[in-house]
């Protein structure tokens, strides 16, 4: 029997690509052999960087012809399965026109996960895939040493520091905590960490710095997406506003706080922390009192959060390798090829 061929159209965004990750880990680690090939926006393509796993990677621009690259290729050798994880239904490219013998959607999605959170409401779709239990979720992303040296060069800080990070940035205004008190809030971290440090986009870069300068930390605004990763996966604390660092920093094994999101909500952090409040009312006291009623910011090395952070750590695994039956299980959409 021949390798398995996959197409995954991911969704656009940081936070959505990092919930969707444990999806291609899972069918990585259990279908061998597996030819594997992605659309993805410009955070997907960086931190798929170091996937040597991952074959072709069509990387979708606001151009509408950029969705349409996979169709040809996939006349010519057709997917066995195409996962179509995108929830927009106004985006239909993919689904409708390439080449698959299954289709499968978010439509395909356990609702009744819903209540656990995003990672494992759309880590259900396995169900539809694998014979029998999925493997265990597995968040962290596949980076190479050399990342985890440079990113905490990048940050001046040396190997085994304790790191608090912050996150002032977010998709829109309505979700950023004010500056200066996040500010307030690093100044009071820094008495409890080695160092702290300011996360954000290059479009974030004067944000980042205002935040750096009132915190006496370092901005590491605008440094590549696998850098800010590998930091994070070396950090014993993310705060930040409900964006996808917030994902990114929970995916990589370090405690990560949403400041303002419902508690318990649907995009709470994977295995992390929501503070709910109006954003406008939250102070900093409040956001570290929050942080040290729950050990994440104690301040010796042998606190609960750094501890977790370690443990949560999470390696790709290629163990039990199984084959997909000859007859994928779900629906079958318009476009499949039988």
């Amino acid at each position: 029997m021949g390798a398995v061929r996959l197409f995954i159209e991911f969704m656009p965004c940081l936070g959505d690509f990092v919930t969707q990750l444990p999806i291609l880990h899972a069918l990585h680690e259990r279908i061998q052999p597996l030819e594997i090939e992605v659309s993805v926006d410009a955070f997907g393509a960086a931190l798929l960087e170091d996937y040597a796993w991952v074959g072709r990677r069509y990387l979708r621009g606001r151009d509408w012809r950029s969705r349409t690259r996979p169709i040809p290729p996939s006349y010519r050798r057709p997917f066995d399965l195409l996962l179509y994880l995108r929830s927009n239904p106004a985006v239909k490219l993919t689904r409708l026109l390439v080449r698959a013998r299954r289709k499968l959607g978010a439509e395909a999605y356990d609702d009744a996960r819903a209540p656990q959170g995003v990672v494992r409401h759309r880590y259900s779709i396995l169900r539809h895939i694998l014979p029998g239990e999925p493997p265990e979720i597995t968040t962290r992303l596949v980076l190479e040493p050399k990342r985890a040296r440079e990113a905490l060069a990048a940050a001046g800080l040396a190997e085994g520091a304790r790191i608090a990070c912050l996150g002032p940035g977010a998709g829109t205004p309505r979700r950023m905590w004010a500056a200066a008190r996040f500010g307030e809030l690093g100044r009071s971290l820094r008495e409890r960490f080695d160092g702290v440090v300011v996360l954000g986009s290059p479009a974030e870069a004067g944000l980042c710095r205002e935040v750096a300068a009132r915190a006496l930390g370092v901005s590491f605004a605008g440094h590549p997406l696998p850098l800010t990763a590998a930091l994070l996966a070396s950090s014993a604390l993310y705060v930040g506003n409900d964006s996808g660092l917030s994902h990114l920093a929970a995916a990589q094994g370090c405690p990560a706080v949403s400041v303002g999101l419902e508690s318990g909500g649907y995009y709470t952090p994977w295995q992390g922390y929501s503070l709910p409040g109006r954003l406008d009312e939250l102070s900093a006291a409040q956001v570290l009192a929050f942080l040290a009623e729950r050990g994440l910011a104690a301040t010796d090395a042998s606190d609960p959060a750094r501890a977790r952070a370690g443990a949560t750590a999470q390696w790709i695994r290629r163990s039990e390798k199984a084959t997909l039956p000859v007859e994928f299980p779900g629906p079958e959409v318009p476009g499949s090829t039988p």
